[in-house]
């Protein structure tokens, strides 16, 4: 369901190298399993999309709420997490809508998002404290893990990539913060990720990436003799399973910081006979994002709360049911059952939220029991944070 780390060896290792060279190997890191003129003009709102982007994670909280928290009908809650064991599992993120927190999909979202704020964090404006917030889920990382020895792992209980994709994500939020201003915390967390890295034999396994990287954009663009990927009549990629947005989303951002390299490097592309170029990524990458916010067959923006036309009934329990400002009597587990099967707007607005999406044909209901289509994810927010701030910077508004 996720996308899976091919090295995090990578970043630790050569963390303090140029940007350049480690925008080409972070790619390997987060390489993705389903193998535009800049100046064009844009009806959308780029730098809306990005602010409400970046508040979605706000709705995602756990535990303590800080006193800077916006969407203010959540509330704390977990606040016990981790108690039962002796430990303090509080704080985090919940991963999409049943309020449930997933090491992998939480240290993914912030290495994603780290890595937009280290690409174009410059272009985000007063966004830009707020996108580092969630990069703070770091201090999750930090707190339940005291001994690398926590992960208990062997070939017949296989899981090296959860903790490989958390050392990542400290280390992606290392280089963000300190782009940022806040060299200690850095510096915490690339010592903290370091404790992490088992082995260092495999740094060699960078080398042949690029002939990778090519033949995953020629897999990608519909313009390539060998493309493989499908698309939907309206022109969004499409793969099937639960939650389409995550790879529309995830994609496009790593064509995005291809086309960046790309430009940087003079590198072509070959698909056969034919030559892609970087803006030919940056307009595939676009049409992706615009499609979201509401060019679509249908109109609507996949965006909760951007534009006029959105999803009301999104499946997400802090979302469909009463905040507890609204309503403080305890509500039991099958108490919410009513507010899941009505089919009324949800009780707050989730803003920001992007759902999984239409299916293959175009077709969406707003239906927040079909949660394939109707859940929002950190795991399609966070790649988009970057894209839209790059987008801002070169849009018409």
């Amino acid at each position: 369901m996720f996308i899976i780390v091919s090295s995090l060896l990578i970043f630790i290792k050569l963390v303090e190298m140029m940007r350049g060279k480690i925008l080409a190997l972070v790619l390997l890191l987060v390489g993705y399993v389903i193998m535009s003129s800049d100046a064009n003009p844009s009806l959308h709102d780029y730098g809306d999309a990005l602010s409400k982007t970046i508040l979605f994670f706000e709705g995602q909280r756990s535990g303590k709420l800080p006193s800077t928290q916006r969407l203010t009908w959540r509330k704390d809650s977990a606040l016990r997490d981790g108690a039962d064991e002796g430990m303090d599992l509080t704080g985090g993120y919940y991963d999409a809508g049943d309020n449930v927190k997933f090491n992998f999909p939480m240290a993914f979202s912030t290495t994603l998002l780290a890595w937009g704020v280290l690409e174009y964090g410059k272009s985000m404006g007063p966004d830009l404290p707020h996108a580092l917030e969630p990069s703070g889920s770091t201090d999750y990382f930090l707190n339940p893990l005291p001994r690398p020895a926590s992960f208990m792992l062997s070939e017949k209980a296989p899981g090296s990539e959860v903790a490989a994709e958390m050392a990542a994500a400290l280390a992606a939020a290392s280089l963000a913060f300190k782009a940022f201003g806040d060299r200690p915390y850095s510096k915490l967390l690339l010592q903290r990720a370091s404790k992490y890295v088992l082995s260092q034999q495999n740094l060699e396994a960078t080398t042949p990436f690029l002939s990778y990287a090519d033949n995953f954009v020629c897999n990608v663009l519909p313009e390539s003799p060998t493309n493989t990927v499908s698309f939907s009549p309206g022109g969004l990629l499409f793969k099937s399973g639960v939650c389409n947005m995550q790879h529309t989303a995830a994609l496009s951002f790593l064509l995005l910081a291809y086309a960046r390299y790309l430009k940087n490097s003079k590198h072509v592309i070959r698909c056969n006979n034919v030559i892609i170029a970087q803006n030919q990524l940056v307009r595939f990458t676009r049409k992706q994002v615009d499609y979201i916010l509401g060019d679509n067959p249908l109109n609507i923006s996949y965006m909760v709360g951007y534009g006029t036309k959105f999803p009301q009934r999104i499946h997400h329990r802090a979302s469909s049911l009463p905040s507890i400002v609204q309503q403080p009597q305890h509500i039991d587990c099958k108490g919410g059952t009513p507010y899941f099967l009505t089919d009324q707007p949800n009780q707050n607005l989730l803003i920001g939220a992007v759902v999984g999406g239409p299916d293959i044909h175009d077709a969406f209901a707003d239906d927040r029991i079909d949660a394939a289509k109707s859940e929002p994810t950190t795991y399609v927010n966070a790649p988009l944070v970057g894209l839209l701030a790059y987008f801002k910077a070169r849009s018409s508004h």
